[in-house]
């Protein structure tokens, strides 16, 4: 075998065995009757990674007189979304086919969101018109992007490079093996 092909499979087994962790990040909804905005400044460790997947969790409490139906929240994402992919979530309690008055679950994973973090304004509201109730606790949209590779990974990957240029560059000196 190469040293090339060598240097290939220990790069490429050091990927599988130090994977890198996932992290997250958590966005909530605004209360019923607010709306907010914030922002994600450059320094956060997010910023420029990629969103790898979401989950949205939403426990809303409709109170006697209220229809949940009328329920309404938005939010936009500080994401860059991929080409196909929405940049913002709106939820609509008559479409998720809730009604009357109690407790209203959704929950959904997905990828819709998938794209890279950047460092900009986002917000989200809930207003509250024709609607009485409350978000509950335990409710917001989290975020699963992918960290730094892993320093392993990096210096396998820079050892393996360096090989390469080097080995090219003593083939084109007529220096390399024949």
């Amino acid at each position: 075998m190469s040293i090339t092909r060598w240097l290939l499979a220990i790069f490429l087994t050091s990927l599988v065995a130090t994977p890198t962790q996932a992290a997250t990040i958590t966005f909530n909804f605004a209360q019923v009757g607010n709306s907010y905005l914030a922002f994600l400044f450059g320094d956060n460790p997010a910023v420029g990674k990629e969103v790898t997947s979401a989950r949205i969790v939403l426990d809303v409490e409709s109170f006697a007189g209220s229809d949940a139906a009328n329920f309404y929240t938005d939010i936009a994402f500080p994401v860059a979304p991929l080409p196909g992919n929405d940049g913002g979530l709106s939820l609509l309690g008559g479409d998720l086919g809730w009604s009357g008055a109690g407790t209203f679950h959704y929950f959904e994973e997905t990828d819709r969101f998938n794209g890279t973090f950047i460092s900009t304004r986002f917000g989200a509201e809930t207003p509250g018109q024709d609607f009485d109730g409350q978000i509950l606790d335990g409710s917001g949209i989290e975020f699963t992007y992918v960290p730094e590779p892993t320093c392993l990974a990096l210096l396998t990957l820079g050892t393996g490079v360096f090989y390469f240029f080097n080995a090219e560059t003593r083939r084109r000196r007529g220096g390399g093996r024949k």
